[in-house]
Formats: C-alpha cells, structure tokens, sequence
C-alpha cells in the first residue's frame, strides 16, 4: 500500500466519522447504535493515521517494530 492510498482511506475515515458525529449532535439515530458507530469510526480512523504514521516512518528509513528483548539471569 502506497502512503497516497492510505491517506485516502484516512481522509475517507475522517469524513465518515464528522458526518457521523453531526448526525449525532442533531440527535438522530438511536444513541447506543449511535455512540457504538462513532467508536467504531475512531478506530478506524486511529488505524488508518497509524498506517500512514508507519509510511512516513519507513520511507525516512525509521523501523516501527518494536521488539521487547527476554533476559534470562
């Protein structure tokens, strides 16, 4: 995945959940489907702004793995 196709699913997660909270501040919907979805959306949108985070990390030549290193005594 290229960082312009994961900007693009950011932007379109972004644009969901606005939308989703104006509906939600008219009080449309009911409020548990309605406060579910817009957690739904967040973490949709946290995914997709990690995605792109990690590409901009790896095309500066910066590794996002993080490895925990067991010691033994």
């Amino acid at each position: 995945m290229t960082r312009a196709e994961a900007q693009a699913h950011l932007d379109d997660a972004l644009a969901q959940l606005s939308a989703a909270r104006k509906a939600a501040g008219y009080g449309v919907g009911d409020m548990s489907k309605t406060s579910q979805a817009l957690r739904d959306l967040q973490a949709e949108v946290d995914k997709w702004q990690r995605v792109v985070r990690d590409l901009d990390l790896a095309s500066a030549g910066v590794s996002t793995t993080l490895g925990a290193v067991p010691r033994f005594r």
